[in-house]
């Protein structure tokens, strides 16, 4: 059905990135051409970059994004060109033995688009049909950037399981970690915060997380650890309380090595649990910011131009902003 031409963030085999034009593949049966609106930078993209985490060179970064359908495919029945979606970039193969267990985000054959495949640092991408989610009339497209995000967290909060009026330490404020704080106002306790950066400590007591300093007394039930850090995961070992919980969510490189004693573990009896990506709860993001209740307005985001990628992504390393996307077009 011919191919795409887009221009987009591409990064090459040496980890070099750069502004290409360039025909993509082409559009199948099952396949829709989304015109981007909004990409979010992840930190798993400054990993990426960094050397830190695993890509399929040459191929356009962006996993955190959304758009407005310009064409779909012959097979395609359920959305039409002009519907703003959000795209789900995990892609299982339903066939090996872990997506028959029922668990396709540890899917043997998972492939990632913007990760694997050409992704959301663009100004259009094609994407299969069966991970687009179709967004409500009005929808505010500056919000697309979170929407990946937020089904990732969903997944954290399932697999962690805080009950209402325990106490709560969240490591690490940036979007997850302020997207957790969120989430589990109505449900802890108290929620505290940890972050070395001022700004994101501050603005995380502005959203009712109480602040941490030293080696607090008392220990937590649940320490959900979000900034993908050594420091961050042997503190949540040491905070977490007898019988407790600790949830690993930061992306750390993948030569990160901690040093944290087994016997505090087994003497302390608690729970060390990793959190990977969305598993079936992409729809739930998708309904929950369509309803409004929860919004992302009062945290500190920064648009880019795609021509600005060098500027964008140096912002997002620097931790300066809780969130920077670009927007390809004049759409924000």
């Amino acid at each position: 059905m011919g191919t795409v031409v887009l221009v987009g963030l591409q990064i090459d085999k040496g980890l070099n990135l750069s502004l290409v034009k360039r025909e993509q593949r082409g559009l199948c049966r099952d396949d829709v051409v989304i015109r981007v609106l909004a990409s979010g930078i992840c930190s798993t993209d400054i990993h990426i970059v960094n050397g830190e985490s695993r890509v399929s060179p040459p191929v356009v970064l962006g996993h955190e994004f959304g758009g407005v359908v310009e064409t779909v495919g012959e097979e395609v029945r359920d959305l039409k060109s002009g519907d703003t979606v959000a795209v789900d970039p995990n892609i299982s193969c339903g066939k090996c033995e872990y997506c028959r267990e029922g668990k396709p985000h540890l899917c043997s054959n998972l492939k990632a688009i913007g990760v694997d495949v050409d992704g959301g640092m663009s100004d259009r991408c094609v994407v299969p049909a069966k991970q687009v989610y179709k967004m409500p009339q009005g929808f505010n497209i500056g919000d697309l950037p979170f929407i990946e995000p937020l089904s990732c967290v969903l997944h954290g909060l399932d697999i962690v399981s805080v009950r209402h009026g325990e106490r709560v330490l969240i490591i690490g404020t940036g979007t997850i970690g302020l997207m957790h704080l969120k989430l589990l106002k109505n449900i802890a306790g108290e929620i505290c915060v940890d972050d070395i950066n001022p700004s994101r400590r501050e603005l995380a007591a502005s959203l009712g997380g109480a602040r941490v300093g030293g080696e607090p007394d008392s220990h937590f039930d649940a320490v959900l650890e979000c900034s993908g850090t050594v420091a961050g995961f042997e503190r949540a070992v040491r905070l977490v309380k007898r019988g407790g919980r600790v949830l690993v969510f930061g992306v750390a490189p993948r030569t990160a090595q901690a040093g944290i004693s087994p016997n505090a573990i087994y003497s302390k009896e608690i729970t060390i649990m990793g959190s990977y990506i969305n598993p079936n709860t992409f729809g739930r993001a998708v309904a929950l910011v369509s309803s409004g209740k929860i919004g992302f307005g009062d945290l500190d985001i920064k648009f880019f131009r795609l021509e600005e990628f060098e500027k964008a992504f140096e912002a997002s390393a620097s931790g300066q902003h809780s969130k920077v996307a670009f927007t390809p077009t004049e759409a924000i």
